[in-house]
């Protein structure tokens, strides 16, 4: 399946952003890639998202044999382009969904700031951008559209967030394989549930909706401080702090 045909999650008006700016050949696309990425040799401060070290250090652009190290270590991020040359890049297989899009390892993380950057990152890597270009890059392009398609629908929902949160500090679990809830959370659930049918204004509604999205950031919390403590503690056992 094509970068193009996994493009489903965006708005009809950023394909024709995307569209628009196809035209432009490679050329163009590199340069609006770059710049989404960080600029890599720009001479501006880089804002850092993601604190997980490079995924690989000896990538070197397939071009022009430039070593991507310092540009990933600078953009805490895979090169999407060589910094150098332009040229898109193989997608890196080795680096976690959320270095992918430079967001923090955090289970409470901004899923808004998390779809700006995935939007960012698709109009400038998306295949229909590198039609002209070389065959490799049309390739890596598709590559590339594809990982972050995969990287954002992992991380956008909290379950499937929280799995491959798991997953990545050895404790994979497939999504639908945990048989029993909590009791009193199934409970509260149908309370809410209640309370929500026999609510009569847009007040109580309110009321209502508010109490479970405070109810739902002390949970993400509680999940994130949880997943936090839990890969500390293995770091500790494994004698890597």
């Amino acid at each position: 399946m094509t970068g193009e045909e996994e493009q489903e999650e965006l708005t009809g008006e950023e394909q024709q952003q995307q569209q628009a700016g196809g035209g432009g050949g490679g050329a163009a696309a590199a340069a609006a890639a770059a710049a989404a990425a960080g600029g890599g040799g720009g001479g501006g401060s880089t804002r850092r998202y993601c604190s997980a070290p490079p995924g690989s250090s000896s990538r070197s652009c397939w071009r022009c044999q430039e070593a991507l190290q310092e540009q990933e270590e600078q953009q805490q991020q895979p090169a999407f382009l060589c910094g150098r040359c332009g040229a898109v890049q193989p997608a890196d297989q080795t680096a976690s969904h959320f270095r992918t899009l430079g967001c923090d390892p955090s289970f409470s993380l901004d899923t808004q700031k998390l779809q700006k950057r995935y939007l960012q990152l698709q109009r400038s890597l998306h295949p229909d951008n590198f039609s002209q270009s070389t065959k490799e890059e049309q390739e890596y392009s598709e590559q590339q559209s594809a990982m972050l398609n995969t990287a954002y629908r992992t991380l956008l929902k909290p379950l499937s967030r929280g799995l491959y949160m798991l997953e990545l500090q050895g404790m994979p679990i497939e999504e639908g394989t945990i048989s029993a809830a909590d009791p009193a959370l199934l409970m509260e659930l149908m309370e809410v549930n209640e309370a929500v049918e026999e609510a009569r204004t847009v007040e109580e509604a309110g009321r209502i909706g508010q109490d479970t999205r405070v109810k739902l950031a002390e949970l993400t919390a509680q999940i994130d401080g949880a997943l936090r403590r839990g890969a500390a503690g293995r770091k500790l056992r494994s004698g890597r702090v």
